[in-house]
Order: C-alpha cells, then structure tokens, then sequence
C-alpha cells in the first residue's frame, strides 16, 4: 500500500529513550497546513501510477496530539483520498478523539502504569493513553519490543482483546551511524503467536513507502533515518533514490537477548 509518513511536528512534553527524534535534539514549531498540503501533492506524484484509493497517510511527530488544529491535518488528506492514521502516545486524549482519523495508533509499551510512565517520562500518560483506547472503536495498540518486556506485551494483548497490538522491533543506531533492528527471541515469539490479535513485524516495501520531515527532507523510513533527498529535489530524483534500496531494510539485525 503505497504509504506517505508526514511528521507535523517535534515538540513532545514526553522524555522517551528510544525516540528517534529526541535522539537528533529537533525541538522545532507546528508544520503550516498548507505545507501539509504540498507534502502530500509531492506523494500523490511520487506514487502516480499506483491506485489512488489504496493511498495511506501517517501523521506523526512529535507528539501529533499538542497540535489543537490536528482535526485539519486529517481532514485535508482525507479530502484528498487518504486514509489517514495518527501515531500518538496518546498524550491529549480530546484532540485524538476529536480528529476523525480512520485509525489511531496508541504507544503502550508497558501494562501497568507505573512501568510505562516511568520509561515515558510522564506521569499520568498511561492513563491518558488507555483512555483512548477505551473511548474509541478505531485504535490499536504499538508496542516496541524490549526483550525484557514481552510479558507486558502478551498482558496488553489479553487486556484488550478486541485491539490489535502491533509489536514493533526496538532500533537502536550505533556510534557508527549503522541502525539495528532488535530480533524477537524464537522463545518469546512462540507465546506471541498465541495470541490472536498480536501482530508480528514484517519487512518494510520501500518502493510504497516515504517519511517526509518537518522540513521537507525525504527519509526511507521514520526510524532508519536515511536521508534520500528534500522535496525540492523533484519527484523523478526522489523515486530513483527510494528505488535503489528495493525492499530492503537499512538495519541489520541484533540478537534480542
């Protein structure tokens, strides 16, 4: 599914240790909606000749739910033919609830209060976020895998068993510069599987997919933060660039234990 990821903002009240954009200490403003809008004009002709109502788009940040506009950032993609997601951790419960997204994705990592505020930052976000989850019929769960917290996993699954929970594997970049993905251990991955509505990682299509930043810049992927040119580079250039790394993914992999 041809997919565009759109980060509308970096300011997050949230301390999050595996956050890749606090990691590259961005604390910039709110992207305008009409730019908004030109990002997406950009991916309706990157992906031309795909069919335009298979188009996805993922609002994402940042933390999407401080902006109070957010409402219009779904509106103007949806006018244009996408279904639209918000990646959230659910920081301000209204403006989610409010925004009309086709689906919201909710970070929970952790099952108990306690754990996930702890590793968030912020007290209280747990509540927040499953609140969100409670009051809303189209949300789903996005959980990173740690290793050390599969069980919190596996509970969020049977606590929710009318969601989906997305495991998501940890990225973690080296002082090198090289990204690695966090493997699930075969001994965990066999109870995941017992559990119906948790959904394992596949691999990413980067023929179909793009992250563009605040800013303009072109990345293969909001989490590998490989740079493959700005907007005003052209939309030809652009998809030369995303064609050359096929399907594969940038990260190699890292042993979960």
């Amino acid at each position: 599914m041809p997919t565009v990821v759109i980060e509308i903002t970096y300011k997050c009240p949230l301390n999050c240790p595996n956050c890749p954009i606090a990691n590259l200490k961005l604390n910039s403003g709110i992207l305008p909606l009409a730019k908004f809008a030109h990002y997406l004009d950009f991916a309706d002709r990157l992906f031309s000749s795909e069919e335009k109502g298979e188009f996805y788009c993922i609002i994402s940040g940042g933390e999407p739910s401080i902006v109070n506009n957010l409402r219009e950032y779904v509106r103007i993609a949806q006018d244009r033919g996408y279904r639209v997601t918000v990646v959230s951790t659910g920081f301000n419960p209204e403006t989610l609830l409010s925004c009309n997204a086709d689906l919201l994705e909710i970070s929970l990592d952790y099952s108990t209060a306690e754990k996930h505020d702890t590793h968030r930052g912020f007290i209280g976000l747990f509540s927040r976020a499953t609140r969100v989850i409670r009051e809303s019929s189209n949300s789903v769960i996005r959980s990173t895998y740690y290793v050390h917290n599969y069980l919190d996993i596996i509970n969020l699954a049977l606590n929710y068993r009318d969601r989906y929970v997305f495991v998501m594997p940890e990225i973690i970049k080296a002082s090198n510069g090289e990204y690695y993905k966090r493997q699930i251990l075969s001994a965990h991955l066999k109870f995941f599987k017992r559990c119906s509505n948790i959904i394992l990682p596949r691999g990413c299509n980067h023929l179909k997919f793009i992250t563009i930043d605040l800013f303009g810049n072109c990345l293969l992927c909001p989490f590998c933060r490989v740079y493959i040119g700005k907007i005003t580079d052209g939309v030809e250039s652009v998809r030369e660039r995303l064609g050359r790394w096929g399907r594969r993914c940038p990260a190699r992999v890292l042993r979960g234990d």
